[in-house]
């Protein structure tokens, strides 16, 4: 059963990639998405793949039989610093990072052994335990929302 769910993951996490992926092959990542924000589309992925760096490293740990947190930024700061960080990269160079951190979290979940799946883990955010499994959902969910909302603002457009 535990492969199972490792496997349905694995699934979800490249199903949800390649949907988002497939919208922003037509959407110029230099335009404004999020006016509050001032988010573009390169933003977006930074901030993307930036939480999925986190959940990785949060597996890891769980790996090795530790805890991790993100540090306590706030929401708001700790959301705009890989998009911050990443300002001076190419547009091509955010896109490969945003795949390249996919890529790591699944290798995370990968390394996970059957026995200790769907495990019971601190999230990174410090306030919240749950599953592996549940982690992980939330951030395919966590695309899925930010495609959503390119996609509307690539209809609005329209």
């Amino acid at each position: 059963m535990n492969n199972e769910l490792k496997k349905e993951l694995m699934n979800l996490l490249e199903e949800t990639h390649t949907a988002l992926r497939n919208v922003i092959v037509n959407l110029d990542l230099g335009i404004i998405i999020h006016q509050d924000s001032g988010w573009r589309g390169r933003e977006i992925l930074s901030h993307i793949g930036a939480w999925d760096r986190e959940v990785a490293m949060a597996l890891r740990e769980f790996l090795s039989r530790k805890e991790y947190l993100i540090p306590d930024y706030g929401e708001d700061h700790y959301n705009d610093r890989a998009p911050k960080e990443q300002k001076n990269m190419s547009t091509n160079q955010v896109v490969e990072d945003w795949k390249q951190a996919r890529k790591e979290l699944i290798e995370a979940i990968n390394l996970i052994p059957a026995d200790r799946f769907p495990g019971d883990l601190l999230y990174p955010w410090g306030d919240e335990r749950g599953s592996i499994y549940d982690l992980v959902k939330y951030f395919c969910d966590h695309d899925i929302e930010h495609k959503e909302e390119i996609e509307k603002f690539m209809k609005d457009l329209a």
